[in-house]
């Protein structure tokens, strides 16, 4: 990276030392798109009849703290999981399933609460067991979203209310 004499490359310039310093950056492949999100974390979907979204309003939801979430992949809950917390985002990590294939979702009109998402290949949603990681794209400390049959409706925040999951809304959505 340096010419040998000493003057840098103009990536950088010199320290103190006379040392050139390099400036990394990193460059995305063109041909490489990002595809989007196919496997979701989410807390449970519930029937979403009177149910009102307006700010400061708190779901309780009916999934236990001590409970995993659903790793949901095309409508089927394919495994649960315990959250963790992966350098700065939220992960899944996969607890032994069994019954799960029965677990379909295909209500038209629902109310989804999720943790996060990520998008695997189906090499790596086959190769999902016990203490497999998922890394999501949420960072911890990011609201969670709430869907209303697919579409983004509100963003609140996680709390836990007499040992059960809750989401206090925080933003609803046009």
């Amino acid at each position: 990276f340096s010419d040998g004499t000493g003057s840098g490359n103009g990536t950088g310039g010199e320290n103190a030392a006379g040392a050139s310093r390099i400036k990394f950056q990193n460059l995305s492949n063109i041909k490489k798109r990002e595809e989007p999100d196919n496997v979701f974390i989410e807390f449970g979907r519930f029937r979403p009849e009177n149910v009102s979204l307006e700010p400061g309003t708190i779901l309780i939801l009916d999934k236990k703290e001590t409970e995993g979430l659903n790793v949901v992949f095309e409508n089927r809950v394919i495994h649960t999981g315990k959250t963790v917390a992966i350098d700065e985002n939220f992960g899944i990590e996969i607890a032994e399933t069994t019954q799960l294939g029965e677990i379909v979702y295909d209500e038209a009109d629902y109310l989804s609460v999720q943790l996060g998402s990520s998008y695997l290949n189906k090499q790596e949603i086959a190769a999902l067991h016990q203490g497999s990681y998922i890394i999501l794209k949420q960072r911890a400390g990011e609201m969670t979203q709430i869907l209303r049959a697919g579409k983004l409706v509100a963003l609140g925040e996680i709390c836990i209310a007499d040992d059960t999951f809750a989401i206090r809304v925080v933003e609803v959505k046009g």
